[in-house]
């Protein structure tokens, strides 16, 4: 090796070591967002995100978003995506019959309210070896907060909301774009309602987070639109297996969506209409007998439902 050549190895050695040393302490996630609003008052925005986290004079090349800081392990950047995202209490559960119009922040409300700024995505990215950021490594079974609860899309795609409405807003409102491809998780539900008695509409969403690869977006989807990972009924060889979503109330009727994964591995779907209850939906119990649902209201005839392609098939 020539001299030249081993000064420039010394160098780039050096380089290397500067770099990794500016790194925080166990830094192992850089922390980024995408903010929609005036520039000037991104700084202070970013300064109020990066409360709790390190934080580097430089900010790390090829990062998603503005950088906001770092932290020491993914069960950390996730739990400061949740309060980037959706601080505050959790909500309740999206099988809850009783109604609940809880207030509905949207995504990164602490920047809204205070500063007027959107905030589009949250983002984490791996640290490389240079010091630089390199796409998110996602394990099988990451550090999720316990509020996050692991659910799916139904269709192939949904739009997400910024905040819930009685009724679907258009898609060309949407907040973001997500897919069944993508990550997704529950963090409760809230309804929204207009009208009273034979007048009254609601509809009730979940209040959702979907990853998609380094991003993670906020927001509300309409219940019915999901399934949930752990709120799955089978029947006893495993399949078919179902979930009963509220979903809306018309009136003096209760819209639950039942939806099912058949013995031919085919996921079905059928509205179920029910009297409601004078707060919300009626509690139900039901059961999955053979290859039938059977819902359960308190002074009505059982509901059967036969868990099968005729799912599918539309009131005439």
């Amino acid at each position: 090796m020539s001299a030249a050549t081993s000064q420039r190895a010394a160098v780039t050695a050096l380089a290397l070591t500067i770099l990794l040393l500016a790194l925080p302490a166990r830094a192992e996630s850089w922390l980024s967002v995408e903010l929609d609003g005036a520039a000037e008052l991104r700084a202070r925005a970013i300064d109020e995100l990066a409360q709790g986290t390190a934080h580097t004079d430089a900010a790390p090349a090829r990062l998603v978003g503005h950088y906001v800081g770092a932290a020491p392990d993914l069960a950390a950047a996730l739990l400061w995506v949740d309060r980037a995202l959706f601080p505050g209490v959790d909500g309740p559960s999206l099988a809850d019959p009783a109604l609940n119009q809880r207030p509905a922040p949207p995504p990164g409300s602490r920047i809204h309210d205070e500063f007027g700024l959107h905030l589009l995505a949250a983002a984490i990215n791996d640290p490389g070896a240079d010091g630089g950021a390199v796409p998110l490594r996602w394990p099988s079974a990451p550090p999720l907060p316990a509020r996050w609860r692991p659910a799916a899309l139904i269709a192939s795609r949904a739009p997400v909301f910024a905040a819930p409405a009685p009724v679907l807003p258009p898609a060309e409102e949407r907040h973001a774009l997500i897919l069944r491809r993508h990550d997704l998780w529950v963090l409760g539900a809230v309804d929204r309602c207009v009208g009273v008695a034979e007048e009254r509409r609601c509809l009730r969403w979940a209040q959702v987070i979907a990853r998609d690869g380094d991003r993670f977006i906020g927001g509300y989807i309409p219940a019915a639109q999901l399934t949930l990972q752990d709120a799955w009924q089978r029947a006893a060889s495993g399949l078919p297996r179902a979930q009963l979503v509220p979903a809306a109330l018309r009136g003096e009727q209760a819209i639950f969506v039942l939806h099912a994964r058949t013995r031919d591995s085919e996921l079905h779907h059928r509205s179920v209409s029910l009297p409601a209850a004078a707060d919300g939906f009626p509690a139900l119990r039901w059961t999955i007998e053979g290859d039938e649902a059977v819902l359960l209201a308190d002074g009505a005839e059982p509901t059967r439902i036969r868990l099968d392609r005729t799912m599918d098939a539309r009131a005439r």
